[in-house]
This record gives structure tokens, C-alpha cells and sequence, in this order.
């Protein structure tokens, strides 16, 4: 059964990818996120903005040469983060090819985000593009060509975070989910 990234840590293999031990990965890079749409272990998409389901990049890209230890420091704070309610509001142009949607209340969004970012960095990652974290993290939702754009109004029960992985190819996966306040 050949697994990638830590998916086998949630007792199921799952298909293609890069194979790796039960352990989880030992490094690579990755990125924490937060799907408006379950996305199952395992699911691949392209790295290509529009091939993505909708999210809110809650940690931009990062390599983590230590994975097990960021997975084990996850698992670690997991309990003290509970689930919240997002709501998302205007949209907005940042850049001449990217359109969002902003997440109204960006509070509890934040939080979560300088959590996680702390996670990451504490495990010896290094977050590729520093531009995106601390103060100048604006959550927030892409829009993609494939896919609706959100709705203003629209409430976003957050109880989960992924983390993907890229894999060979430009490819993404998921590689785990965490789900707020649950202890493993």
C-alpha cells in the first residue's frame, strides 16, 4: 500500500504519490490550509491555482526537513485549538490576476494562523515567503476560474486544517487533516 506525506498516520493508505514509511514523511514541502470542502487523505490536485478545491492558506509554503516532528507538534496543540465560525465578507482585486474573498472576521483566523506559523518555525521549517505571515496574513479565499467564487454571508464552520504536500510532477496531495480541539 503505498502512501505519501503522513497519511498513513491516519490508519489508511492511499494511492499514488511519493511512497514513504508509516512514520510519515521525513521532509518536503508543504502548505497548511483550510478547505471550505472536506478534502479526503489522499486527494490530488495540480499546483495550479484553478485546479485547487476553494481554501484559505492558513501557512504559505514551507519546507519542513523535520515532518514527523511538525506532524507530532501539530498533534501536540491540536487540543488547545477550538473550532470557530469565519464568515466570509467583501471581495477584493489583489493583484491584476487575483480576485478574493476576504473572510470578514479575521480574529480568530489570525490566531490560528500565528499558532500554526509558530508550529511550523519551532519545528525548524522555513516558510518560503515570510511577506504572508504575522501582521501582513489577510485570510482570505481565491478565486479560481473552475470554480464559483463565495458568497458574502457565506459561514465557514472551521473544525479542521490540512496540511498537502507537494509531490512529484507538480503535484499536490493532502497528506493529513487535523481536527481542532480533538485530541489523537
Amino acid at each position: 500500500m503505498a502512501a505519501f506525506g503522513v497519511g498513513s498516520m491516519q490508519g489508511g493508505g492511499v494511492t499514488g504519490g511519493q511512497p514513504m514509511s508509516s512514520q510519515g514523511p521525513s521532509e518536503g514541502d508543504f502548505i497548511l490550509v483550510y478547505f471550505l470542502e472536506h478534502q479526503a487523505v489522499g486527494k490530488e490536485f495540480a499546483r495550479t491555482r484553478d485546479t485547487w478545491p476553494l481554501h484559505i492558506t492558513l501557512v504559505t509554503w514551507f519546507v519542513a526537513p523535520a515532518a514527523r516532528q511538525l506532524v507530532a507538534d501539530l498533534d501536540a496543540i491540536i487540543p488547545g485549538l477550538r473550532p470557530f465560525e469565519a464568515v466570509l465578507g467583501k471581495e477584493e482585486q489583489f493583484a491584476e490576476d487575483t480576485r478574493v474573498t476576504l473572510v470578514k472576521n479575521q480574529a480568530d483566523v489570525q490566531r490560528l494562523h500565528d499558532t500554526l506559523a509558530e508550529c511550523v518555525q519551532t519545528a525548524a521549517g522555513e516558510i518560503r515567503d515570510k511577506r504572508w505571515i504575522g501582521d501582513r496574513y489577510t485570510a482570505h479565499v481565491t478565486h479560481h476560474a473552475s470554480e464559483k467564487p463565495p458568497r458574502k454571508g457565506t459561514r465557514l464552520d472551521v473544525t479542521e486544517f490540512s496540511l498537502v504536500r507537494l509531490l512529484p510532477g507538480d503535484t499536490c496531495g493532502v497528506a493529513r487533516n487535523f481536527h481542532l480541539g480533538v485530541e489523537r
